[in-house]
C-alpha cells in the first residue's frame, strides 16, 4: 500500500510537470511573437518612418532620414541603457550567462524585472540597428515565464531548473523556426544530469510553443535556400577541416574582442550612457559608410537579409565579404561591450555565412577546377563559427539544417564544426558563455567541454 501511494504521488508530479511545460510553451510562444513584433515595430519607426508590426528580415530596406540613420543607434542606446540602469542595473550584456548562473547557482530563481527589463532594452538595441541577436533575449523571455510558474507552484529546485530548460527551448525553437534545435539547445547546454523526463518536457513546451508560432506567423524556413551544387566527395575533406580551423579562429577573435571592447569602454568611459552612446555612434557611422559605399546597410541588427544573399549567391565579391566580416564582429563587440544586452547567435550565423561564402569564392579563384559551391560553404561557416564561439556543438550542426531544411551536407557541416571548436578550444577553452562567468570568478566546466 505504501509504494502504490508512492507511485500516485510520483504520477501527479509528473501530470503536474507535463501541464505545466505545456503553459510555459503556449505562454512562451506568445511571448516570443510579441517580441519579434515589438522589434518590428521599433525598427519601422526608427528606420523606414512608419508604423507597422511587420517587415521582412530577409529584405533588405532603405531609411528615409539619409545620413541621419547615423543617430538612430544613439538614440536607441539611451533608451536601451536607461531601461537597464533603472530595472536591471549590473545585468548588460549577454543573457544566456545569466540563465547558466541562475540554474547552477541560484537554484533556477531570476527576476522576473531584470529579465523583462533586458528584454525590452534588446528589442530597443535591434530595432534601432545594433548588432545583437534576438536568442538570448528570448531564452531568458522562456526562463523567466518557467521560474515564475515555478515560484506559484513552489516547485523544488531540481523541477524547477528542468522547466526552465523546457522554457528556453520552447522560445528558441520558435524564434528560429526549428523545433529540434531548440530542445537539443537545452539537452546540451542546460539539462544536467541528462534526463529523459527533462527532455520530454522541454519537448512539450517546444510543441506547444511551436503551435502558436505556426498559428500567428506560419513556420516557414527561416532561410531559403537554392539546391546545393556540389556533390559531398571525401575529396573534400581536407577544405572542409581547413575551413573548419580557420573558424576557430575567427570565433577566438569574436570571444576574445567582445569581452576586450568591454573592458575598454569600462576603463575609459565611466558614464554609462555616454559609454554606450559613444559605441553605437561608431556603429551609426559604419552603418552608413557601407551603405554610402555597397548599397545596403548589411551589417545592421540581426542581418539575416546579407546571410540571405549569401545563400542567393548575390554577393560576388570576396573582398566585400571579409570587410562584412570585420565590420559585424566589430559592430557586435561595440554594442555589447559598450553595454547592450542581447544574443551572439545571430551575429555569429551572419559572421560564418559571409565568411564562408568568401572562402568558397577565394578556393574557386584560386582553384578554378576545384569546383566548390558558395552556398555549401555559407552553411558550413554559419554552423561552426556558432557551435565553435558557444560551445554548442550539435545544436548548431542541427539548427543550420533547420534553418534551411537542407539535410544533405550533414556531414561536412559536423566535420567543419568539430575541426572549428577543436582549434577554438586549445587555443581558448572558454566559449563566449563560460568566460563572461569565469571573469565573475565563477568556474563553469559543463560537462566535458566548452
Amino acid at each position: 500500500m505504501e509504494s502504490q501511494g508512492i507511485d500516485r504521488t510520483g504520477s501527479a508530479t509528473a501530470i503536474k510537470m507535463i501541464v505545466f511545460s505545456a503553459f510555459i510553451g503556449v505562454s512562451g510562444g506568445f511571448a516570443t511573437v510579441i517580441f519579434r513584433k515589438l522589434i518590428a515595430f521599433i525598427h519601422n519607426v526608427f528606420f523606414l518612418g512608419n508604423i507597422s508590426f511587420t517587415y521582412n528580415e530577409n529584405l533588405h530596406a532603405s531609411s528615409i532620414w539619409g545620413i541621419g540613420i547615423i543617430l538612430v543607434p544613439v538614440l536607441g542606446s539611451i533608451l536601451a541603457i536607461w531601461i537597464i540602469e533603472t530595472f536591471a542595473a549590473d545585468q548588460r550584456g549577454l543573457s544566456v550567462p545569466a540563465i547558466l548562473l541562475a540554474i547552477f547557482y541560484k537554484d533556477g530563481k531570476i527576476n522576473p524585472v531584470t529579465a523583462l527589463a533586458k528584454t525590452i532594452a534588446s528589442a530597443i538595441t535591434i530595432g534601432t540597428g545594433g548588432s545583437v541577436g534576438r536568442e538570448g533575449p528570448v531564452f531568458q523571455i522562456g526562463a523567466t515565464i518557467s521560474s515564475i510558474v515555478s515560484d506559484f507552484t513552489k516547485l523544488s529546485i531540481q523541477q524547477r531548473k528542468a522547466l526552465i530548460a523546457a522554457g528556453v527551448a520552447a522560445c528558441t525553437a520558435s524564434i528560429f523556426h526549428a523545433p529540434f534545435s531548440g530542445i537539443l539547445f537545452a539537452a546540451e547546454i542546460l539539462i544536467v544530469p541528462i534526463s529523459i523526463f527533462g527532455i520530454v518536457l522541454a519537448i512539450i513546451a517546444t510543441v506547444f510553443s511551436i503551435s502558436v508560432e505556426y498559428y500567428f506567423i506560419d513556420l516557414k524556413p527561416l532561410f531559403t535556400v537554392q539546391i546545393l551544387a556540389q556533390h559531398i566527395t571525401t575529396h573534400n575533406l581536407f577544405l572542409y577541416i581547413l575551413f573548419g580551423a580557420i573558424a576557430g579562429v575567427t570565433s577566438i577573435l569574436f570571444i576574445r574582442c567582445t569581452y576586450w571592447t568591454e573592458d575598454f569602454f569600462n576603463r575609459h568611459i565611466k558614464n554609462v550612457y555616454f559609454r554606450h552612446m559613444s559605441g553605437m555612434l561608431v556603429v551609426g557611422c559604419m552603418i552608413y559608410l557601407i551603405f554610402r559605399l555597397f548599397g545596403h546597410y548589411y551589417i545592421e541588427g540581426i542581418g539575416l537579409a546579407t546571410i540571405q544573399d549569401c545563400l542567393n549567391r548575390q554577393i560576388l565579391e570576396p573582398r566585400l565579404l571579409l570587410l562584412l566580416v570585420v565590420a559585424k564582429l566589430l559592430a557586435t563587440c561595440l554594442t555589447l561591450g559598450s553595454g547592450a544586452s542581447g544574443g551572439v547567435f545571430s551575429p555569429s550565423l551572419f559572421i560564418g555565412a559571409v565568411l564562408g561564402s568568401a572562402f568558397a569564392m577565394t578556393i574557386h579563384y584560386l582553384f578554378p577546377a576545384s569546383g566548390v559551391d558558395t552556398v555549401l560553404f555559407t552553411l558550413l561557416g554559419m554552423a561552426a563559427i556558432l557551435g565553435s564561439t558557444t560551445g554548442a556543438l550539435l545544436t548548431s550542426t542541427l539548427l543550420t539544417m533547420e534553418m534551411t531544411r537542407i539535410f544533405q551536407p550533414f556531414i561536412p557541416i559536423m566535420l567543419t564544426v568539430i575541426s572549428a571548436y577543436v582549434v577554438r578550444h586549445y587555443l581558448c577553452r572558454e566559449n563566449i558563455y563560460s568566460l563572461k562567468l569565469h571573469r565573475i570568478g565563477i568556474s563553469y566546466r559543463h560537462r566535458y567541454y566548452n
